[in-house]
């Protein structure tokens, strides 16, 4: 009896597992709150398959607790499930959520942008696209004098290529308004080079300078002297003078002639009054010597006078400058003459003559 029984199950044994081939037993476990709980799952290999399958896209994966799945999107989701990864379509890059926010992982080859980092010992390939200027520690801090490869008489400029090289400056090196260097020829133009007035400053300091001062040639500021013009003239008012002289001859050697001590300077020599001829048709000619040598022409003089009638005054008035003259002693005489008949110069009654000499400075 026992043996047919024996032999029951095991034929009942083996028809089960002819029938259910493909049956066996599987244990889905996964960790929670630090337990361990499992799952007796029956089935088939592909149902197992399909649940799985199931499980494991993105729109199914588990992300309330237990564990986590690398999610493929088109575009990143809202935050709020701490220890998310997402892998976003749309930029290419990784991010994770914080619980607030999703926060972009750094990769390789991506564009980013990395705030709030410290690089300790960073080897960086190029700064073509870095702000370097180095006016502080973010622009790359002070380049040191020892760091510039120039001698003291050196300066680095850059050409068409932006590449420094150390020369050097031939000239005047200028900085325009924008921080522009240029150099030079050390000469200053007047014109192109100087803007304004030179201050007084700018001349021995100002030392000196008011508004009765003048700049020297000798770079000093002097005060102007009064010139002292040596000046000598002879008012007649008594008598006539005249004269039947066909040669020139003096007027007054006594008060018609002057002598004066000048600089190296000129002199204006004038005469004032009215000559006439007692014959109509005859002139009168007035003429100057300075120190015996006459001044006109040799036949006319320095004036000529034609009359019109006898005894006709006409106006004798003239002024004469003078060459440059030695310094030292001058004598000047007025001298006339008659081609015919008696000049006359008036002197008295109620025509007056005067004569006078002026230096020039």
């Amino acid at each position: 009896m026992i043996k047919r029984i024996f032999y029951f199950l095991l034929i009942f044994h083996l028809s089960i597992n002819n029938a259910y081939a493909d049956t066996v037993s599987a244990y889905f476990t996964y960790g929670t709150n630090s337990e361990v709980t499992s799952t007796n799952l029956n089935g088939n290999l592909s149902n197992i398959r399909d649940v799985v399958n199931g499980k494991l896209d993105n729109d199914n994966a588990k992300t309330t607790s237990g564990f986590r799945f690398y999610e493929v999107l088109s575009s990143t989701p809202a935050a709020g499930t701490q220890g998310r990864l997402v892998y976003d379509k749309s930029d290419d890059i990784p991010t994770f959520d914080n619980g607030s926010s999703f926060v972009d992982m750094v990769t390789v080859s991506a564009t980013q942008t990395l705030t709030n980092k410290t690089l300790t010992t960073p080897t960086i390939a190029s700064f073509t696209n870095a702000t370097h200027n180095h006016s502080n520690a973010a622009g790359g801090g002070q380049i040191s004098a020892s760091a510039i490869p120039t001698a003291s008489s050196e300066i680095v400029v850059g050409n068409s290529s932006g590449v420094g090289a150390a020369v050097s400056p031939s000239g005047d090196i200028k900085i325009d308004s924008d921080g522009i260097v240029t150099i030079q020829p050390s000469s200053v133009n007047l014109t192109t080079d100087v803007v304004g007035s030179l201050p007084v400053g700018n001349l021995n300091g100002g030392s000196g300078a008011s508004s009765s001062t003048y700049w020297r040639g000798d770079g000093t500021w002097a005060t102007v002297s009064a010139v002292a013009h040596q000046s000598s003239r002879y008012l007649r008012e008594l008598t006539d003078y005249t004269t039947t002289s066909t040669t020139f001859v003096d007027v007054d050697a006594t008060n018609m002639s002057i002598t004066l001590t000048t600089g190296a300077n000129r002199c204006l020599i004038g005469l004032v009054g009215a000559a006439a001829n007692s014959t109509g048709g005859n002139l009168v000619a007035f003429d100057i010597t300075v120190d015996g040598t006459r001044q006109g022409d040799a036949t006319w003089g320095l004036l000529s006078l034609n009359a019109p009638s006898a005894d006709y005054d006409m106006n004798a008035s003239f002024v004469y400058m003078t060459d440059i003259l030695t310094a030292g002693n001058h004598t000047f005489n007025l001298q006339w003459r008659v081609n015919a008949a008696t000049g006359t110069l008036r002197g008295g009654g109620d025509c007056s003559v005067e004569y006078w000499i002026l230096e020039i400075k």
